[in-house]
């Protein structure tokens, strides 16, 4: 409502500014008004989701590291991960397609919302209800053409080497073979024990 406001102040009293949809030159005053206005309200707003998405991942990151810490009790846990990472199904390979879905989703909303086609504004009814209502019109003000489906960039998904699944899965591995060693070492000293 505040950019509405700010687009009736803008024309004189009495005078027809419903031609700002329709009109190029009323059109480009209205804009050139009402942009700065709409890149305040895009940045406020995608700090906003900046903060929160950031909280989320501080959280998965936590959760992570739990995860990675009390797997170190189980050679189940270590195997599971190990063959996760190996199959490209574990936490690394999780971790690449969030973030390419994040990178496509910014680009999307770059083109989307941050740059929209059209602005739509709600403006206060001109003349006022003479039953003393305050009712609004929706104004709609075209920025450029409309974004078609063709145009829009393509996902590009994560490729995953061998080389990169053998590196994601080598700490449950190196975790898994010093379990193994431990096990025969035990096992060694408990059958030296029993041929006592």
């Amino acid at each position: 409502m505040a950019m509405g406001d700010k687009l009736l102040s803008t024309f004189p009293p009495g005078s027809d500014w419903r031609r700002v949809e329709s009109a190029p030159v009323e059109r480009a005053k209205a804009l050139e008004i009402l942009e700065p206005m709409w890149a305040t309200h895009v940045a406020d707003t995608q700090g906003v989701m900046e903060e929160a998405i950031e909280r989320r991942n501080a959280i998965l990151a936590r959760q992570r590291r739990t995860v990675w810490a009390l797997g170190m009790l189980s050679p189940g846990s270590r195997f599971t991960m190990a063959a996760t990472s190996l199959s490209a199904t574990g936490q690394a390979e999780y971790q690449r397609w969030n973030a390419a879905a994040s990178d496509y989703e910014k680009a999307l909303n770059r083109l989307l919302f941050h740059n929209p086609s059209r602005l739509t504004l709600l403006v206060a009814a001109q003349p006022p209800s003479p039953v003393g209502r305050t009712g609004r019109w929706i104004v709609s003000l075209s920025r450029r053409p409309p974004v078609r489906l063709d145009t829009l960039p393509a996902f590009v998904a994560p490729h995953t080497t061998f080389a990169q699944r053998l590196r994601d899965g080598l700490g449950s591995l190196l975790v898994l073979g010093g379990l193994a060693v431990a096990l025969v070492w035990a096992s060694g000293i408990a059958f030296n024990r029993l041929r006592l």
